[in-house]
């Protein structure tokens, strides 16, 4: 009786070994995708708009516009800020602080004793800017609710 239940134990642990290699391979190589249900949550969306470094570098191409002899393209100058939204014009106007400005050109050492103003942006636009010059900037920066001085 013995080598009878051996032989029924061993088909037996046969035929579930081979039941359950079929599973696993089956498992792993199924062509069958699973089925994920994905649900979707709509979360408000908050611009995060322009950086601190963005803003100096803006700030920065303002000012390089308007320091030295005249001042070089309008154009250039309303199209670095004229798709920004207000509140990173005025981060832009910040960045800019209150450079001396001396009539021509920031101050440099006597320059600050001899009339240079430490003037915010709008004081070097209306230093700078022809009247017409100065309605574009007021476009631009008419969004801000900044009271616009030039």
């Amino acid at each position: 009786m013995k080598s009878k239940d051996i032989n029924v134990k061993n088909i037996a642990l046969a035929a579930g070994g081979t039941i359950l290699a079929g599973i696993l391979f089956r498992s792993l190589f199924s062509t069958r995708k699973a089925r994920v249900q994905v649900q979707t949550i709509n979360l408000p969306v908050t611009p995060v708009g322009i950086s601190p470094s963005e803003a100096d570098v803006l700030a920065q191409g303002q000012f390089a516009a308007m320091n030295k002899m005249g001042t070089d393209d309008i154009d250039e100058m309303t199209a670095q800020l004229e798709n920004l939204t207000a509140n990173d014009l005025k981060k832009v106007f910040n960045a800019f602080g209150r450079p001396c400005y001396n009539g021509w050109t920031e101050c440099v050492g006597i320059d600050r004793y001899l009339g240079g103003q430490d003037l915010n942006l709008f004081g070097w636009y209306n230093e700078e800017l022809t009247d017409s010059e100065k309605e574009k900037m007021r476009a631009v920066w008419r969004k801000t609710g900044l009271q616009l001085t030039f």
